[in-house]
């Protein structure tokens, strides 16, 4: 359903400048000098060895120089846990993140 829900908001703001893979977003934030390292990432283990995987809950971005936007859809559990999980993994406090469809 989030990933419905934040499809439903890229096609609806086609103006942005949206980053659909992970290699575009990780080159994306290093142009603007913010290394990879700090980034949300996830490690994941299998037969030929580990795999890092950079912002790995798969949201839409859009970035350029004079802003970023991350989207993330809520849809409407009881509570916020999602959201503060997330905003704790993206280094923000959930003031700075509410936004609106």
């Amino acid at each position: 359903m989030r990933r419905l829900l934040s499809l439903d908001y890229g096609l609806a703001h086609p103006d942005l400048p949206w980053l659909p893979t992970e290699p575009e977003k990780v080159r994306a934030v290093e142009a603007l000098g913010i290394e990879r390292r700090i980034l949300p990432q996830r490690v994941y283990g299998g037969a030929d060895g580990n795999l890092r995987r950079y912002l790995p809950l798969k949201l839409p971005v859009a970035l350029d120089p004079e802003r970023a936007v991350f989207v993330y859809a809520d849809p409407g559990h009881e509570t916020a846990t999602a959201l503060r999980s997330w905003g704790a993994a993206h280094g923000q406090t959930p003031a700075i993140i509410r936004g609106r469809l």
